[in-house]
């Protein structure tokens, strides 16, 4: 609605309707407008709280049954000779490898062909490796050396066999090679019908062998511990249970160190995680709660109940005693997981990694146990943490007081409007009333004026 106030009066009366409800509304604006950002500052102070709770959670995870702590480490005295790796199932231990022969790829070569074009013959041609075959039917399209190869690299039932063509002085080869290592991986290549030209391709030990053989097909052999072992594969996975070993390098003369242990390092490094994150979190509830008197100046949260509880949780943590992990421990300074007086805590990496050594289960048990620090911080924060759990209620109670401000704000807007309908029509009734005065005023002016008139 378009209004014009201020004819009759000269009053600006959309200006004073317009200050009356800013100065009317302006209160409870402002009440809002505090309300709506301290809701929203506390909301992203419980999301950064739930954010480095969960960072603690998820570093305790390492810490499960199959986690970390069943982590073994493989190390060898010569990596020129062989290198391994280890799952949790290896045992530790101390093994004497010799590495006496590699394992290799069968490789065969044709005769030389004056080009890649060349037509070598047709019919069928019947290619082999272990215990897999492939049947080529070679005629006028594809029976050159290039087509020969293409037609054997680009066949969906390739058995295992990569062909290649080399050019040297005498002119080109195809070179077949097996795809996968071992005395049973073998290359044979016979034919059938055709012109007789796929001849010179043909590899059949006790019969015919035109290709020549480049490299031997053979078996990797390890002495392992004074037992032989043969592989057809540079990889041998189940010689030691849980243990892989990639051969490099034969030496036939002396055998070399393999040895298996707790990977102490990588169970150092999951502790100095949790550590940092648990400091971290810790941290962050401190500071979001703290009153500085000096400077008169709170945090977010200080004196929040929620906020409170999880400060004492976690102090109680890092000072608790977990005899009922039933162990040899009970406090996380005897395995070398030190605090100070606020609760801060740190990795004494030689005093823990000392404790593995001499007490690995009761070091392992203080860690994943039933009443260890796992099972004990997993509770705590499961209680803040889990679905319907004590973050999920605060998020919700304030997602409510959101609403309820948004809704309180609206309401306002209403009783503004109204009230700003109410102060337009009171003006304009003063503005008519005016003006309607003003007329009266002008007309007994012009009536007295002419009365003094006709007196003169």
């Amino acid at each position: 609605m378009i209004t014009v106030g201020g004819i009759g009066s000269g009053l600006d009366v959309e200006s004073l309707v317009s200050q009356l409800v800013q100065a009317e509304r302006q209160g409870a604006d402002n009440r809002y407008a505090r309300m709506a950002a301290s809701t929203s500052t506390e909301i992203s102070a419980f999301g950064a709280l739930r954010g480095a709770m969960s960072s603690v959670e998820s570093a305790l995870s390492s810490f499960s049954d199959d986690g970390v702590v069943t982590r073994r480490k493989a190390t060898t005295s010569s990596s020129e000779h062989f290198t391994a790796s280890a799952s949790a199932s290896a045992s530790a231990g101390v093994y004497d490898v010799k590495v006496k022969a590699l394992a290799t790829a069968h490789k065969l070569a044709s005769g030389a062909y004056a080009g890649l074009d060349t037509a070598v013959g047709t019919g069928s041609l019947s290619v082999t490796v272990g215990d897999s075959s492939l049947e080529l039917t070679l005629d006028g399209d594809n029976n050159s050396l290039a087509g020969i190869r293409d037609a054997i690299n680009n066949a969906d039932d390739n058995p295992g066999v990569r062909a290649t063509t080399i050019k040297d002085d005498d002119g080109y080869h195809l070179v077949l090679t097996a795809t996968v290592t071992g005395l049973d991986n073998q290359i044979s290549v016979t034919r059938s019908g055709g012109d007789g030209g796929l001849d010179s391709l043909v590899y059949d030990p006790g019969t015919l062998t035109n290709l020549s053989q480049k490299q031997e097909a053979l078996n990797a052999e390890i002495e392992l511990e004074g037992f032989s072992y043969s592989s057809s594969s540079n990889t041998v996975e189940d010689a030691i249970e849980g243990v892989t070993i990639n051969l490099q390098q034969v030496d036939t003369d002396s055998s070399y160190t393999l040895t298996v242990s707790v990977d102490d390092n990588a169970i150092v490094s999951a502790l100095n995680n949790f550590v940092s994150a648990f400091n971290t979190g810790r941290n962050l509830v401190n500071s979001l709660s703290a009153y500085n008197a000096a400077s008169g100046s709170a945090g977010v949260l200080q004196g929040d109940a929620l906020t409170r509880g999880l400060q004492s949780r976690l102090r109680d943590l890092a000072f608790a005693d977990y005899s009922a992990s039933n162990t040899a421990y009970s406090a996380l300074g005897e395995i070398g997981i030190a605090f100070d007086s606020s609760g801060a805590l740190s990795v004494d990496a030689t005093a823990f990694k000392s404790a593995l050594s001499t007490n690995f289960d009761d070091v392992v048990g203080m860690l994943t146990g039933e009443g260890g620090i796992r099972a004990n911080f997993e509770t705590v924060l499961g209680g803040y943490l889990d679905s319907d759990g004590l973050f999920d209620s605060r998020a919700d109670s304030l997602s409510s007081r959101q609403a309820r401000i948004a809704t309180q704000q609206e309401a306002l807007d209403r009783r503004m409007e109204q009230v700003e309908a109410r102060l337009r029509r009171q003006f304009t009734a003063l503005d008519g009333l005016v003006a309607q005065l003003n007329t009266t005023s002008n007309f007994l002016t012009q009536q007295l004026a002419g009365l003094s008139g006709s007196n003169s």
